[in-house]
């Protein structure tokens, strides 16, 4: 009877190393490379990965690097600070670009502690991704750090 135990273990250790955050309204969980992704029916995606802080750095040196990486993919960029329901600090990048000749949103946040790395990206359409922002910035919010 060890077999029944050690899986009940390792699933419960896995599900308290996922990430969790409030799935907004319209959302499902989808399969993807992410620890969490979500995605609406029109293709809106929020997806949340949690890193070890390695290198052990603080909010500023992950910002900056979230910063440049994003503005050599999307040109300009907008920073802002965001705060989760928790009342952790973060950093959140918002940036737009066209695909397919439409126009696109992506952002970025990052929250960091000493031990981990969270970084929440959403995305999609414009046209899809507008009227869901409040929607997207509450889920972004809720993620637990």
């Amino acid at each position: 009877m060890r077999t029944p135990t050690l899986v009940l273990a390792l699933s419960l250790v896995l599900t308290a190393c996922s990430p969790h955050m409030a799935v907004p309204s319209g959302f499902a969980r989808v399969d993807g490379r992410h620890d969490l992704r979500v995605a609406s029916p029109e293709g809106v995606v929020i997806a949340v990965d949690v890193h070890r802080n390695r290198p052990r750095a603080d909010l500023q040196f992950w910002a900056g690097a979230l910063r440049a990486r994003v503005a050599s993919a999307y040109g300009s960029v907008e920073q802002t600070s965001i705060t989760n329901q928790d009342g952790v600090e973060g950093v959140q990048i918002r940036a737009y670009t066209l695909q397919g000749g439409r126009p696109h949103h992506y952002w970025a946040a990052i929250f960091v502690t000493s031990r981990k790395v969270v970084m929440v990206e959403a995305g999609g359409d414009e046209a899809y991704f507008t009227p869901r922002e409040a929607e997207v910035e509450a889920a972004i919010r809720s993620v637990e750090i």
